[in-house]
């Protein structure tokens, strides 16, 4: 039977359970050593040695010593890890059933559906070739050569932030001229939302998982303004969506 580590981080007790789970302790457990693990990443903050440390392995195999872990390498195990995309929808999971898409595909299909969900705006004839081909140069432009996205935080409370409502409508139609022809009409018509979904990963990046666990456990009442490339091109099956969610609800 295949062993999953799941990772998601719906809250700060989320993430704890998560941390429990993958180092084979209680949620008890781990909750009692964060001071002494926070002091130790302080330490290392302040000594200027916590790039190389979580980077060389010495700072999780620290963690782990003062966890009392009782992780043991299982063979074939993977990792399945949640992430948290800030979009805008119509309010229902069928909006997501071709999946999650990479930026080209993703504004081609976003375009597809407010057209069909406000008929004004498909008589404004947007031109989607040339959106599409500014998602392209959008991308070439910063040195990748490959198509990017779906992206996403890594937290729920990153994607919620009002601070990141700039990620509601895909970024790309602000470069475009009569944006200002459709935003307002968007803005009353879609929902602010946050899409949460899962990806897995071999068991060879936990590590990379880890550090950000740690250092957002560390700094938990940050706020990231910048999500990481999840998808890197590829679609992200609909099956892998677990819930959708209103940021006016949460």
């Amino acid at each position: 039977m295949e062993h999953i580590y799941k990772f998601s981080y719906d809250s700060r007790n989320d993430a704890i359970s998560s941390l429990a789970k993958y180092y084979s302790v209680t949620y008890n457990n781990l909750e009692s050593k964060l001071t002494e693990v926070f002091q130790y990443i302080d330490q290392l903050k302040d000594e200027n040695l916590f790039e190389d440390y979580a980077s060389n392995g010495l700072m999780l195999y620290q963690i782990s010593c003062m966890l009392n872990s009782n992780l043991s390498d299982i063979e074939g195990a993977k990792i399945r890890i949640s992430f948290y995309h800030r979009c805008s929808t119509n309010g229902t999971l069928e909006w997501f059933k071709e999946g999650l898409l990479n930026n080209v595909d993703g504004i081609e299909a976003f375009i597809r559906k407010i057209e069909k969900l406000e008929p004004e705006i498909k008589k404004i004839n947007l031109n989607l070739e040339s959106i599409k081909a500014m998602s392209r140069k959008k991308e070439w432009d910063t040195e990748k050569s490959e198509l990017v996205g779906i992206h996403g935080f890594y937290r729920l409370r990153d994607a919620k932030d009002k601070t990141n409502s700039g990620f509601d409508i895909p970024e790309i139609l602000d470069d475009y001229k009569i944006y200002h022809q459709i935003k307002e009409k968007l803005e009353s018509t879609l929902k602010s939302s946050v899409v949460k979904f899962y990806v897995d990963r071999e068991l060879s990046e936990v590590h990379g998982i880890l550090r950000e666990y740690w250092e957002f456990l560390w700094n938990d009442e940050s706020i990231g303004y910048a999500g990481i490339d999840v998808g890197k091109g590829k679609t992200i099956p609909f099956e892998n969506i677990e819930r959708l969610d209103d940021i006016e609800s949460l």
